[in-house]
């Protein structure tokens, strides 16, 4: 079926047509030309994360992945036992034994935040280099996303990125039927399932419905139907794994923090949205209209078809779940039918005179506009979310630094809650290495044995100081960190606790007399 194809694919000219030039040196600066995009990419993210937040990704979940990578490297660091999925702790733990503690956890975060955004580049770049470079950097700077890579999000970033990939080789699969696409839909499914669970769950929902959207832009050919009905039948023999193991997780139980703030569903739009409501609502109307839209090159339509799965998936999931983060999922595959819609309409002012040339030029302009403040508004909400998130610095890591050379083995401390309630606990446990019992709103928690140390928390700064020693003692714990920037940091001046000041600054530490052995 012959189409007309509004947008080039990359790397072909009308120049490179009409003097024949050999293709293979047309697709060879092709990918010149997309390795050089794509170490633009990875630069720009560099740059960005360090010039905001440092050279030390200092968000309170970030200790976490320390504490999990070191677990997975033979060490006994962790109070609680917790099971994440493994590929980024894996990937870390490896970046960990080569780069160090601070420099291994910067390196995967960035790591799986330029896989995020190089995958909407590979993807969108097949239609056209201008909206691949547009596209990454919407997705680069939407404010929610940074704010979700601040608090230490980096395995759903990855898992992100490595689910466009999958669902975007699921309909190159429906769309020419060349069974070589299932070997990465496979790698990318399975890879997926084992960084985040619910962007897994999201996965498995979004192949089948992008594949329909393929079968339906194919004007529902034979053969497209049949490659979908494949794909559904194989994601549905997965999903049957995949609700077994959230079944036993939760059996064990296991609690998916979702939504912990309790916010309505009008409440975490308005929040995901926050820092530019209105052009995030024209970008959306346009997202709209492209993914109703039949009349894409064959560059664009994977990458439509691959867009509405996520979008559909996420929309129906956070009707379901009402879970925020569902909807960077959601933003993330708008943006580059969008920017594909834009696209469009600007080079149709080429083909028009007059006022139907007009239009397209006003809509252009609106859409450049609206793109402009999308990138200055996340840039702003970005600083202001890694000021909140903030956990640690220089001055934290020399505390805990010290700490670490007083450890013996077997010792357990206490942390209190850190700035604005994020928890310092798990960065004692990644950095210093000392299981840490940690103070944290338990509705972010979705482990027993977490829950169950929190109320020990909660039990302990709810005590006077000269009954927490004996507490301390009772749960087995040598050390207390107290963060005087956090909800607890008045909590010595209520008496004198029978405890050893061992070092002061941001944070106190404080030791029991003699400690439990």
């Amino acid at each position: 079926m012959t189409r007309v194809a509004p947008l080039e694919v990359v790397g072909t000219t009308s120049d490179d047509r009409r003097v024949g030039r050999p293709q293979s040196r047309t697709r060879a600066a092709a990918r010149w030309t997309a390795a050089f995009d794509i170490l633009l990419i990875i630069g720009g993210l560099i740059i960005l994360h360090i010039s905001v937040s440092g050279p030390i990704p200092s968000g309170g979940d970030g200790g976490n992945w320390l504490a999990l990578a070191r677990e997975a490297l033979g060490e006994d660091v962790m109070a609680a036992d917790v099971v994440y999925e493994p590929v980024f702790i894996e990937v870390l733990g490896w970046l960990l034994s080569v780069l160090g503690p601070v420099n291994g956890l910067l390196a995967s975060a960035l790591l799986a935040d330029a896989l995020l955004v190089t995958a909407v580049y590979l993807m969108v770049s097949r239609a056209g280099r201008g909206p691949g470079l547009v596209s990454a950097a919407m997705v680069g700077v939407a404010g929610y996303r940074l704010e979700a890579y601040a608090w230490g999000a980096y395995p759903q970033m990855l898992a992100i990125g490595l689910g466009l990939l999958t669902v975007w080789a699921a309909v190159r699969f429906v769309s020419s039927g060349r069974w070589w696409w299932l070997a990465p839909v496979g790698a990318g499914a399975v890879a997926v399932l084992a960084t985040h669970k619910l962007v897994g769950g999201l996965m498995l929902m979004a192949i089948p419905a992008a594949a329909l959207h393929a079968v339906w832009v194919e004007r529902f050919r034979r053969e497209s139907w049949k490659w979908a009905g494949l794909v559904v039948l194989l994601v549905g023999a997965v999903g049957v794994f995949f609700v077994a193991s959230w079944l036993g997780a939760s059996a064990q139980g296991v609690e998916p923090t979702l939504n912990p703030l309790g916010l309505s569903q009008v409440e975490q739009l308005v929040f995901v949205f926050e820092e530019a409501p209105i052009p995030w609502v024209i970008l959306t109307v346009v997202a709209f209209i492209g993914l109703g839209s039949r009349s894409w090159s064959w560059g664009a339509g994977p990458v439509i078809s691959a867009s509405f799965g996520w979008v559909a998936s996420s929309i129906v999931a956070f009707a379901v779940l009402g879970e925020p983060r569902i909807l960077i999922q959601a933003q993330v595959a708008m943006v580059p039918v969008a920017v594909l819609m834009i696209w469009r309409w600007w080079r149709d002012r080429e083909q028009a005179s007059g006022w139907r040339r007009a239009a397209p030029m006003a809509l252009g302009f609106l859409a450049i506009a609206t793109l402009g403040s999308v990138v200055l508004t996340g840039l702003h909400r970005y600083d202001l979310a890694a000021d909140w998130y903030r956990v640690v610095g220089e001055r934290e890591l020399g505390a805990l630094a010290g700490l670490r050379d007083i450890v013996e083995p077997g010792d357990v401390a206490i942390a209190s809650s850190g700035p604005n309630g994020n928890p310092i606990g798990w960065w004692v446990q990644g950095y210093a290495g000392i299981p840490t019992m940690t103070s944290i709103d338990e509705a972010f928690l979705a482990f027993p044995d977490e829950r169950e140390q929190a109320e020990v928390t909660s039990e302990l700064f709810a005590a006077s100081p000269e009954e927490a020693a004996g507490l301390m003692e009772s749960h087995g714990a040598r050390f207390l960190i107290l963060d005087r920037r956090g909800a607890h940091a008045g909590w010595a001046s209520r008496g004198q606790p029978e405890l050893v000041h061992v070092s002061d600054g941001t944070l106190w530490i404080l030791m029991v007399r003699d400690g439990p052995r």
